[in-house]
This record gives structure tokens, sequence and C-alpha cells, in this order.
């Protein structure tokens, strides 16, 4: 089970990763996710059996007003935050708040080889080219349905279908580019960040220089999904595709040479659930569902690519989707794979990612 710890404080703020409080005139609301040794809090004398001890401990030692809530939902969050504002009890600037413990990763950019060189490759994962990508954050997982719902619940907007098939954790679905970057957008303002997109229709324009969520470039994508750019055919850093670990149709039919018979689910999976991640924790990067990034997709786009943070070209007709989906073979699992679709369209085998420029 996991847990949050909502705590308040008012004239201090606190470093988990520290031995005690350290001086500030802010005011801020800050969130403990996920368990008692991963937030730092080894250091509070012993025993601390669990969450609720550690609340009444940390009350004990600094004062602070807790409040203990067991598998918190995001709702649960926005509610908690919309009534500290209301109350005045939130600073009037902005606040930097800390995103929920463990779903980013942070990437440390490079120079990576982008692209494909085995005969497996399309033509417009051609030529291979040096890219360098700087620092960034991307999510450890596919959007989930929970954390979509709860934007849809906040503005009113429709839920996306979920086929039958559940909720909860599995990568919501039925949502197109234009979803993804309002979802973005709504992201960045609860979490006190600034809005990368500005909207006006179905023109999206971005400021590369805000430090709220959007969707990762697909330079930073593939870098992400290579284990910063490492030779590596599938996004769990691996190069066989195997359905105990990737969540794709592994039927006799779509047999390569980098893959095994398996089974074929027909559906989304929960993120995470089948335990494979790549060496930076990012989870089903490659299957489950597709995910949307920032470029315009271009089939000749290699041949022209800037070398340094590339964003694609300036117009198109198609946003890039890549990693692949229950629903391909393993073909379209591979990490230079390059795919795209029109932003307005939404189908039940497309998701999304967040990332956020390191700051």
């Amino acid at each position: 089970m996991r847990f949050i710890v909502l705590f308040l404080l008012v004239g201090t703020l606190v470093n988990s990763r520290a031995q005690s409080p350290r001086s500030s005139q802010d005011r801020a609301l800050f969130f403990a996710v996920s368990n008692y040794e991963e937030d730092g809090l080894s250091h509070l004398p012993q025993p601390v059996a669990n969450v609720h001890a550690i609340a009444k401990e940390l009350k004990r030692r600094f004062g602070f007003e807790t409040e203990v809530v067991e598998d918190p939902t995001l709702g649960q969050i926005q509610a908690n935050l919309a009534e500290h504002k209301r109350d005045g009890l939130l600073p009037d600037r902005a606040v930097k708040a800390t995103p929920l413990s463990g779903n980013m990763a942070f990437v440390k950019g490079g120079t990576f080889q982008m692209g494909s060189t085995s005969t497996e490759g399309g033509s417009d994962e051609k030529p291979v080219h040096s890219v360098t990508v700087s620092d960034f954050y991307i999510g450890r997982h596919e959007v989930t349905f929970e954390e979509y719902d709860a934007y849809c619940e906040a503005t009113g907007k429709s839920k996306p279908d979920d086929e039958g098939w559940g909720r909860a954790r599995r990568p919501v679905i039925y949502v197109s580019w234009h979803d993804a970057v309002a979802y973005c957008n709504w992201r960045s303002q609860q979490e006190g960040y600034q809005p990368v997109y500005t909207i006006s229709g179905d023109r999206v324009t971005a400021d590369w220089s805000a430090n709220g969520y959007r969707l990762p470039t697909e330079a930073e994508w593939e870098f992400a999904a290579r284990e910063r750019g490492k030779n590596v055919q599938f996004g769990n850093g691996k190069d066989i595709a195997r359905a105990s670990e990737l969540n794709f149709d592994a039927s006799e039919s779509y047999k390569t040479r980098y893959s095994v018979v398996g089974t074929y689910r027909k559906q989304t999976v929960p993120v995470g659930s089948l335990n494979s991640p790549n060496e930076l924790n990012l989870h089903d990067m490659s299957g489950n569902v597709w995910e949307w990034c920032w470029d315009w997709y271009d089939s000749d786009y290699y041949n022209n690519s800037s070398s340094r943070n590339p964003r694609g070209s300036s117009t198109g007709s198609r946003r890039v989707l890549r990693g692949g989906s229950w629903s391909n073979g393993p073909a379209g699992l591979r990490c230079a794979y390059r795919n795209g679709g029109s932003p307005d369209r939404r189908y039940d085998d497309i998701g999304f990612r967040l990332s956020r420029t390191a700051e």
C-alpha cells in the first residue's frame, strides 16, 4: 500500500532528505509521497511502525499538523489543495510544487546516434544521425485513467471510453494529441509550474523555457527509451521482445528473429504491471499504448534534422507517435520505429507520457 502524508508548513520548509527543518519565510503545501524509507524519514526515532506514526512524530518534533490519506487519488490531492487555497493558506505567488514522488525520472542529457541501422528499419528511420539533447524529466509510466479522470472531473470534460478493460492504473486511451497538450497545461497549473503551451483553437505553440509539463520531443523519447541512447532494440533495454515483459501482439503470425511467441492480450494492461523497466526505471516504453510526442511527423526529417534538441518540422498534418501498442507486432515496438497520427484523432491504442524541461 502507498501512503501520502499531507502537511502544511507555515513559515518553515522541510527538506525531507535532511535531519531537521530549514528556515524560510515562505509558506507552502508539501506532499510526502510513498513509503517511509523512500521519503528519507528513516532518521526519525525507532520504532516508527507505519505512516500514522510518522505523522504523529512530525507533529511531536516539528509541530506540523498532518493528515494521513491511505491510497490517495489525484482528486483527493486536488481537493486538499483547493481547500487550503480557499482558506488563504497557500501563498499568493506561484509555488514550485514538487512532483508527486516517483512519477518523473530525471534523464541526463547527452549525444547519441538517432535512427536505425538494422535491416528492419524503415526509410523514415534513416539516415542515422548524431543528436544532442539537454537534461529533461520524463514520466516513469504512461498517464493513467486515474490521473486523466481527475482532470476531466476538474474541468467538466467528458471522460474517455475504456473499452470495458478497466480504468484506474491502466493507461488512458482515446485521447487526441490536442487532449494531451491541454492536460499538460492543466497539470502544470495544479502543481504550480508555468504552462508550456499556448492553445488557440487547433493552433498550439510551445514556450521551451517554461518549466511545466509537456509532451517529450521525438528525440527525447528515443533517447530515454534507449537508456540514454544505447543501441538497444526495445524500450525495456533488451533486444528480444517477450510477452511476459512487453504488452504487444506476440502471436505466431508476427514472430520475428527478435521476438518470442507468446500471449496476445488484445487490450491494455495497468502501467508497470509487467515489471520490465529499462535502466532509467521507465515502464512500458515499448508496447501497451502508442505515445504522442510534440513533433510533426515528417518521413524525411532525419535528412534535415537539427543536431541539438530537434523539435521536428514547423508544420505538418500528423504528430509523431512512438513505442508501439498492445495491438502491434514486435516491429512497431522497436525504439527507432516512427509513426504518426492526426492530432485530432482518438484511438484505443494511443495514450501519452509526460515530460518536463530540467531547471
